[in-house]
């Protein structure tokens, strides 16, 4: 049987969907079950369901863990082999200080931008085609600060990466407010 034109598409998405869906129902029951562990030590009187600060809070923490932990793991196994690798000109200025400092203050804030970009988003956007090109959209200016010091624009000292950091945090700050107002805990469970 021939499917029509963009069959396959669909397929992927809706399978996408499906493993978001269930990503979102593990993040749920392992709150969930955390709740109610809390309450076997709190007592009975204190019994109350999770609120959507608590529930959002949990899924942002499942995507941010893993995302962080790849981060450092392949930026390690990166310095380590420019320090056994590599040679001459190109090693001294990898291997100053302050470009670790910088990834180690910019990773997380960074990941967590992206992440609450995402759901700021996907909690509006009726398509996760449309929620994921905006997202995009919004991500690529939050790589200007990086960008700038790579090119060399601005000098990579821990002043510029503390304010880079700071700007990035207050972002997240708003973000998260913004994904926290725009969320409707039954349309993420019932999309799949």
């Amino acid at each position: 049987e021939r499917r029509p034109l963009g069959g396959e598409c669909h397929d992927a998405d809706l399978r996408r969907r499906r493993l978001v869906g269930q990503c979102g129902h593990v993040v749920e029951l392992l709150l969930a079950r955390q709740h109610l562990e809390g309450i076997g030590r709190r007592g009975p009187e204190d019994v109350g369901p999770l609120t959507d600060r608590q529930f959002l809070a949990g899924k942002v923490i499942a995507i941010l863990i893993p995302t962080i932990g790849a981060s450092f793991t392949i930026y390690t196994a990166y310095m380590l082999f420019v320090l056994l690798a590599v040679h001459g000109p190109v090693r001294e200025p990898v291997l100053d200080w302050t470009w670790p400092m910088g990834f180690v203050l910019l990773a997380p804030a960074l990941a967590a931008f992206s992440t609450l970009v995402g759901m700021a988003f996907s909690a509006r956007a009726k398509d996760i085609r449309v929620a994921e090109h905006l997202s995009g959209l919004v991500l690529l200016p939050a790589m200007l600060p990086v960008m700038l010091v790579v090119t060399r624009t601005i000098p990579a000292t821990p002043v510029t990466w503390l304010v880079f950091v700071t700007a990035i945090v207050v972002l997240d700050f708003l973000l998260w407010r913004m994904a926290l107002r725009a969320f409707d805990r039954e349309r993420a469970i019932s999309a799949v």
